[in-house]
């Protein structure tokens, strides 16, 4: 038999089909959604395939279950920075042309926000970048899990509640102190 390619160890291909049924039940377990486990798979295969030259073939199962740990932390990641930095939708493009034209007006009208919100909101903003983990409000305002937040820092859950509450007390008290 020839092998697919040189720098692959001997036995590496067997191995990894071998080992498939157990890589899919782990990304399973991992995403909890089966269309997710299924790309958690295939980037994981694409991913072992590169390193394979990094592989031994007596510690194979770890070095693959790692492998397909490191794919899945880089996929949250990636899901987190696109929620991050998704595009703003105003809700004018929301309201379809099938709407009658006084309810459009409506609709624009009640969610034009004033000047001094806007205002407001950007000093809050700029306030939480100065305060130390000002940046874990921010993700919390956006949606982000306290154990999202927890895994990608190294640290519980309830450290990062922790913080969050300690960055909202001293965002409070700048905001106090500025209106006094």
């Amino acid at each position: 038999m020839i092998p697919a390619n040189d720098n692959r160890p001997t036995g590496f291909d067997a191995a990894l089909v071998a080992y498939l049924p157990m890589l899919r039940r782990k990304a399973r377990i991992i995403t909890r959604d089966r269309q997710k486990a299924d790309d958690l798979l295939q980037e994981s295969m694409i991913a072992m395939l590169r390193r394979a030259g990094t592989c031994r073939m007596e510690t194979f199962r770890t070095w693959a279950q790692l492998v397909m740990e490191s794919v899945a932390s880089g996929m949250r990641k990636r899901e987190r920075r696109q929620m991050r930095n998704a595009p703003e939708v105003s809700i004018d493009a929301m309201v379809g042309d099938d709407v009658a034209p006084l309810e459009n007006r409506c609709a624009q009208l009640r969610v034009q926000p004033e000047q001094f919100v806007r205002a407001d909101l950007a000093e809050v903003v700029d306030r939480l970048q100065r305060i130390p983990n000002g940046n874990i409000v921010l993700r919390r305002a956006a949606g982000e899990l306290l154990s999202d937040i927890g895994d990608e820092n190294g640290t519980s859950k309830e450290n990062v509640r922790q913080k969050e509450e300690r960055a909202r007390a001293v965002l409070v008290a700048r905001l106090q102190r500025r209106a006094a």
